[in-house]
């Protein structure tokens, strides 16, 4: 019995050493978010990114958050209830959180 015990504490030990000392917590990303830009927010946080959001509300507070996250709006892209900006990889995913967001891309 506790040779078979100090078999699955080895087993864990080895699986835990595979992982690195710093090994991120990669959250789950939101379904709204394009996988891509999911990726880019944990490799390349601090690169700039050209995202579409589309909206599902009608005024301008998403377009607000995109200026409070350090983005910038570039483009109305009113034919699909959505715009167009920049802003820096680290914030998409709390972009596509905001209430109203529909999806980034």
């Amino acid at each position: 019995m506790t040779t078979r015990i100090n078999r699955w504490i080895g087993a864990l030990l080895v699986a835990m050493s595979l992982l690195g000392p710093g090994a991120p917590a990669i959250q789950a990303a939101p379904a709204n978010l394009h996988p891509y830009l999911a990726t880019l927010a944990v490799e390349q946080p601090e690169a700039n990114v050209s995202v579409i959001v589309q909206k599902s509300i009608d005024d301008q507070t998403i377009e607000a958050r995109v200026r409070d996250l350090g983005g910038m709006v570039v483009a109305d892209l009113s034919i699909i209830h959505g715009f167009a900006a920049e802003l820096p990889a680290k914030h998409v995913v709390e972009l596509a959180r905001t209430w109203g967001v529909r999806a980034v891309s």
